[in-house]
This record gives structure tokens, C-alpha cells and sequence, in this order.
């Protein structure tokens, strides 16, 4: 399953925390998508970087319940 597309990924980010966030991520099989956690991780001189820390496969019928059916 890829889930890079020509201009970058087609996502919808999920606000978790100050420190943390999932984005639901399109794929190149329409009836599966790709949930992933991501932490922001302090770095020296930055507000921090964002390191994955897992990621999921999801059907698109949840991924669209997560999302608020939008």
C-alpha cells in the first residue's frame, strides 16, 4: 500500500494534544487508509520535531467515523 502521493500526502490531521497528534492518511487503495501517531520530540532551537511513533492500516468506513463523517 503506498500512501505518497505526486505532491506530497492527502491527510486529515486529529488534534490528540499539545504534544501529540494522529493524521489519517490516504492510500492508494480506496477502501484502506493509514492512521498515524505522531510526538513532537524536543530539539535544541526548535518548537520540537514531529517523529512518528506508530502507525495503523484502517478501513475507510472508521477512518471517516474518526473524522466526524467528514
Amino acid at each position: 500500500m503506498k500512501a505518497k502521493k505526486h505532491r506530497g500526502f492527502e491527510k486529515t490531521l486529529l488534534y490528540e494534544g499539545e504534544d501529540s497528534i494522529k493524521a489519517i492518511v490516504t492510500s492508494d487503495n480506496p477502501d484502506y487508509k493509514l492512521l498515524v501517531m505522531m510526538e513532537r520530540i524536543e530539539y535544541e532551537e526548535t518548537a520540537g520535531l514531529w517523529q512518528v511513533v506508530a502507525y495503523q492500516v484502517i478501513d475507510a468506513k472508521t477512518a471517516k467515523e474518526m473524522t466526524n463523517g467528514n
